[in-house]
């Protein structure tokens, strides 16, 4: 362990518990009064519990599940810098629940079977028409003249008898080759948060609070 550290330094621990003059980091609240040289470096940059800005209650940094990064800056074309990233932001998640906008895009196959439509076709009976109009369940038939009124013609016959003769009228085409339409899918899944971090090793993350008061280069 560094004897003479920083004031606010933060360090990793191989054991469970936090030395003498050191603190976990793990987001408690601590004493301004007892930490003034602390809070004069850190003051809220890690959160403040109080809700009366006038009398801070400041908050230690918190790495319990989390990883640190450096702070980040980018450089506009007149040279002047832009922290995008400071100091005490804190971001990201150690679960995400997976949604329709955040899924890659895919698509789903599916497939149906049935059997194909028979296809259509006019039948006509081989016997002597009996109706000069057609009617509801009549056949076309051969044709003959009325004998009574000769302007007018049987072409009709009423349902045939089960010895009638039906042949198909050829020239028809109809029916389906192929089948057409949609298939809906139904919701599957849970909702069940997924973990996305990498592999880790847990240990000690500790700040320094008393220690050198460092001065700014």
């Amino acid at each position: 362990m560094p004897t003479d550290p920083f004031c606010g330094e933060i360090h990793l621990f191989g054991f469970d518990f936090a030395p003498r003059d050191w603190a976990f980091c793990n987001g408690a609240a601590y004493d301004i009064g007892q930490n003034q040289a602390l809070y004069s470096l850190i003051f809220t940059l890690y959160g403040d519990r109080s809700e009366d800005w006038r009398n801070p209650i400041p908050l230690l940094p918190n790495l319990t599940s989390r990883a640190p990064v450096g702070i980040d800056a980018v450089e506009d074309k007149d040279h002047n810098w832009t922290i995008t990233t400071p100091v005490g932001r804190v971001a990201g998640s150690e679960q995400i629940v997976l949604t329709e906008e955040t899924m890659p895009l895919h698509g789903h196959s599916a497939s149906f079977s049935g059997e194909p439509a028979e296809g259509a076709a006019i039948r006509a009976s081989q016997n002597l028409a009996t109706l000069s109009e057609p009617s509801e369940g009549a056949y076309l038939a051969v044709p003959r003249p009325n004998t009574f009124i000769q302007t007018a013609t049987y072409g009709y016959k009423d349902w045939p008898n089960g010895d009638d003769s039906l042949v198909d009228v050829g020239g028809v085409s109809g029916g389906v080759s192929s089948f057409a339409g949609g298939v809906e899918l139904e919701t599957a899944g849970s909702g069940v948060p997924i973990d996305i971090r990498n592999p880790f090793l847990a240990m000690s993350y500790c700040i320094a609070l008393v220690g050198d008061y460092p001065s700014r280069g």
